[in-house]
């Protein structure tokens, strides 16, 4: 599947990701991933459940998540059905430049959470979306002269401004955690890792804790998050690795912070995942302050 990303902000420098997407994907369709920037998450139909972190959250139709910068997510597949849904994706500075004015983004301060808006506010949300696209799709905005890249960023600052006076206001309801519907050996796996992603290097290890067999654990967790343990551990670490790096840690002590034994084959599996070596990352974090 190829999700079209449209970039409508207003400033080259700072990049505003937006997506609509319906399909009917296969249940090992998605993977865990993470982004630089922060995801909103729109949930508009589907039979589907989100990985946010530690975190299984049972989904329902108009929910919203918050994935702040570098948190693993994925959506969890569970038939074929009608999946649609919007993302936004945005940097944390986009909005720095509005010294006075509120922050849109001030309610994702609060970290990962589901948004469950009222049914009227979900109304209103729904509504800003399709506009946006209605306004993507017209080929008037294709036009430099046309202001039609302004008023795509304007209909974002209006949704953005209803997330975060429903936030302010308790007309959304936040809820840190969802419904659990994992077995209670990877319930208690998933926040384990989360604090101490650092000390675990395999499956063995982390079996151990547990006090189960590796071979058991590895296939309950791969039947129940739909991706492997040895890929979630990684991923994991790599998420950490580039919290640091954009804390400005170095190379090294970034890869022995995250538990790797050797730099060398930090930057090998750094470089496997992202694309990049971390000194690479490491640049262009910095290149964007």
């Amino acid at each position: 599947m190829i999700i079209n990303k449209y970039n409508i902000g207003v400033s080259t420098a700072e990049p505003i990701y937006f997506s609509h997407v319906i399909d009917y994907p296969q249940p090992s369709h998605h993977h865990i991933h993470l982004h630089d920037y922060i995801e909103l998450f729109f949930y508009i139909s589907g039979d589907a459940d989100f990985i946010l972190n530690d975190t299984y959250l049972h989904l329902r139709p108009g929910d919203v998540i918050v994935a702040p910068e570098n948190v693993l997510h994925r959506p969890i597949i569970k038939s074929e059905a009608r999946y649609e849904r919007y993302y936004i994706g945005l940097s944390r500075t986009t909005f720095s430049y509005m010294n006075r004015v509120a922050d849109p983004l001030a309610f994702t301060l609060a970290g990962q959470m589901i948004i469950r808006p009222e049914e009227e506010v979900r109304a209103m949300i729904l509504r800003h979306l399709s506009k946006i696209g209605e306004m993507i799709e017209s080929e008037q905005i294709a036009k430099a002269e046309d202001d039609g890249g302004v008023r795509i960023y304007a209909e974002l600052l209006r949704l953005l401004s209803l997330l975060g006076r429903g936030a302010d206001q308790a007309e959304l309801q936040l809820e840190r955690e969802g419904d659990p519907r994992l077995p209670s050996l990877i319930a208690r796996a998933l926040p384990y890792l989360d604090r101490h992603i650092s000390e675990i290097n395999s499956v063995e290890e982390l079996s151990s804790v547990l006090q189960v067999t590796p071979s058991y654990l590895s296939d309950l967790f791969s039947r129940s998050m739909k991706l492997p343990l040895k890929q979630y551990i990684t991923a994991k670490k790599i998420a950490l690795a580039k919290t640091r790096l954009q804390e400005g840690d170095s190379v090294t002590d970034t890869a022995f912070a995250c538990g790797f034994c050797t730099v060398s084959h930090f930057i090998v599996v750094f470089k496997r995942v992202t694309g990049v070596t971390p000194s690479e990352y490491r640049k262009r974090v910095a290149g964007r302050e």
